[in-house]
């Protein structure tokens, strides 16, 4: 395990990785990943993990950020959007809330994570119908919850549901408390938010 005492610089630990012709996760738990760029062996120990996604064993690239997207979800006041009248231009809403979604989250996030897909296949990903089916479903009715998430994303997403007459309402839900700023590491694709990152040496058996 990496101690504060032989612990290696978070910003040398990515420096290395991202010169490598490629990286490999070599062992991936709740608590640390085990890290091998060329001759280097790296062992990442992490606390208060908020969120991970690592789908890619073997990765290219690194960087670290205390200001990303993928934060907002937990600095960002989170509120709920309300529509009262349903569009009549279902493809047009899509592509403007698409359009806003992704100047906000830069890819990062897909608008339907956040939309209300109560009863649809969505859960889990984007249903075969796309957004409109999301909508469609959720359109079944005149009224009701729209959206939940960062105000970042919900106040200009009022802005779109009003050009389309559809009579919204937004409710502040709660404004979440970070005592200890986030990071977030992206090794390639791979994603993990956490409060505190070490990074030592690790054995070249992955441990």
């Amino acid at each position: 395990m990496a101690h504060e005492k032989d612990s290696i610089p978070l910003e040398e630990f990515v420096a290395i990785v991202s010169g490598a012709a490629e990286a490999q996760l070599t062992k991936r738990q709740s608590t640390f990943l085990c890290v091998k760029a060329g001759e280097y062996h790296f062992r990442v120990t992490f606390r208060n993990k908020r969120a991970v996604h690592w789908p890619h064993k073997r990765f290219t690239g690194a960087s670290f950020h205390t200001e990303h997207p993928l934060l907002l979800d937990y600095t960002d006041p989170q509120a709920s959007l309300y529509f009262n009248a349903v569009s009549a231009d279902i493809p047009s809403l899509v592509q403007e809330l698409e359009q806003v979604t992704q100047e906000v989250f830069g890819g990062w996030r897909p608008l339907w994570q956040y939309l209300n897909h109560y009863g649809t296949d969505s859960q889990k990903g984007l249903p075969i119908g796309g957004m409109s089916s999301i909508l469609e479903h959720l359109f079944r009715f005149p009224s009701g919850l729209f959206l939940r998430g960062p105000l970042s994303l919900a106040a200009p997403a009022q802005e779109i549901l009003d050009r389309h007459g559809m009579q919204s309402a937004l409710l502040d839900d709660y404004t979440p408390i970070v005592p200890v700023p986030l990071g977030v590491l992206l090794l390639g694709n791979n994603v993990l938010i956490a409060e505190s990152f070490v990074v030592g040496p690790g054995g070249r058996g992955g441990g």
